[in-house]
Formats: C-alpha cells, sequence, structure tokens
C-alpha cells in the first residue's frame, strides 16, 4: 500500500474520532483552502436556496480538491467540476468546483477520479485552473453539500472565517445516538 499523503494523515484523526462516531457525529473535511462562506451566500441561486441540500461553500485559494471524507465516487463529472461522493455511514456528498463551471466543457480542469472508485479523505479528486475559469468570468468557489439532509438531525459548522484543506468543515448528528 502507498504511503499516506500528509493530508490524509493530518484528517485521518477526525474520521477514526472514536468519540465523534460514539456521539453520532460524522466530520467532513474542508476540501479545498479559503474563506468559508454559508451556502445561502453563494452567487448562485440554485446552491444558495439549498434546492440541491446543504452545506457550506469555501472561495478557494489553492487549485486542488480533496476528497473531504472517505467513499465511494458515485458521479464524477466529464467535465471535471463536480463529485458525487457517499460515506460508508450513508453522507451522500456533492462537491462541486465553482459556479456555473459545467459551461467550461472540462476546460481548467483535470479529474483525477472515476464513478465507481473508493477513495480515502485526502485523495486528489481534480485539479482546477483559477485563472481559467476566472477568464471566462466566472467564480472558483467550491460548494460540499449534503443531498440527503433528511437523514440527519443536524449541521454544525466547525469551519469560521477561513479553513485549510482537511480541517473539519462542518460536522452531521446522526438521528437516533445520543
Amino acid at each position: 500500500m502507498a504511503e499516506k499523503s500528509w493530508f490524509q494523515k493530518r484528517i485521518g484523526s477526525l474520521f477514526s474520532n472514536k468519540d465523534a462516531e460514539d456521539r453520532g457525529e460524522i466530520i467532513v473535511a474542508s476540501p479545498v483552502a479559503g474563506e468559508v462562506l454559508p451556502l445561502e451566500e453563494v452567487n448562485d441561486p440554485v446552491f444558495a436556496s439549498g434546492a440541491m441540500g446543504t452545506g457550506f461553500a469555501v472561495k478557494p485559494v489553492t487549485n486542488v480538491a480533496y476528497a473531504p471524507v472517505s467513499g465511494e465516487v458515485t458521479i464524477a463529472f466529464e467535465t471535471g467540476h463536480a463529485y458525487g461522493l457517499r460515506t460508508a455511514q450513508g453522507v451522500e456528498l456533492l462537491v462541486h468546483i465553482g459556479i456555473d463551471t459545467v459551461s467550461l466543457e472540462g476546460q481548467g480542469f483535470d479529474a483525477k477520479v472515476k464513478q465507481g472508485q473508493m477513495v480515502e479523505a485526502g485523495e486528489v479528486l481534480a485539479q482546477f485552473d483559477p485563472a481559467v475559469i476566472a477568464d471566462a468570468g466566472l467564480e472558483a468557489t467550491t460548494m460540499i453539500i449534503v443531498t440527503n439532509p433528511a437523514e440527519f438531525l443536524q449541521m454544525e459548522r466547525l469551519a469560521q472565517g477561513t479553513t485549510e484543506v482537511g480541517e473539519g468543515l462542518f460536522a452531521l448528528k446522526r438521528p437516533g445516538v445520543q
């Protein structure tokens, strides 16, 4: 087995945190570094309305998006801008790089994973070119959305202000666990 990256070592303790598991909490790490925003503040009415689910956004200062959790890649858009993940605990996440970046048709994105692939938290999902995104008049704001929020009692924001890659972004609480 390959040596774990610094990121995988750093966030591995979050996902193996027995105390969090005993409390029924699932920690979702930030896939990019940058300024954390409530989803309602993103410049996209569909995401801001919560129609896609609940979560947070990060205005990235990096050009690599990492898996915020371990699990299966349930969808990897050919354009490289969005990824669906499902954890063993049943969390379904959407990591969407940029606003309206599907319109770039893959330009500026380099997908590193495929649908059906199992990933560990901290594995690279994609590299992206912020200059290509900005030159198209778009934002690289990255949304991290729980697409099955009804399965969880609450979501607690962990990151305030800015976050680093791999830091806890939010925690989800499962029903039935005190």
